[in-house]
């Protein structure tokens, strides 16, 4: 709850109870499938059981969540 309000929450005004539950419902699922997280070691929760292997070359992709709020960063591969 801590970081849903500090991380979210205090930067919407937020006018009804939809849009609370959308905006709920993006930042936990940017927060359990796309944040690092440090207690786990920089790994995400949602791919903890994954292989921690990632590609060293591409492109980095970022995604905008919450309107640019936060974002997520990802390798893109350069498929010709």
């Amino acid at each position: 709850m801590r970081s849903l309000r500090n991380d979210c929450l205090d930067h919407f005004l937020i006018r009804d109870d939809k849009q609370l539950a959308r905006v709920v419902t993006e930042y936990t699922a940017y927060f359990n499938e796309d944040r690092p997280h440090q207690g786990i070691g920089q790994r995400i929760p949602g791919h903890f059981d994954l292989p921690t292997s990632k590609p060293s070359s591409g492109r980095i992709r970022s995604k905008a969540i919450l309107g640019g709020l936060h974002h997520s960063y990802s390798r893109a591969t350069d498929l010709k």
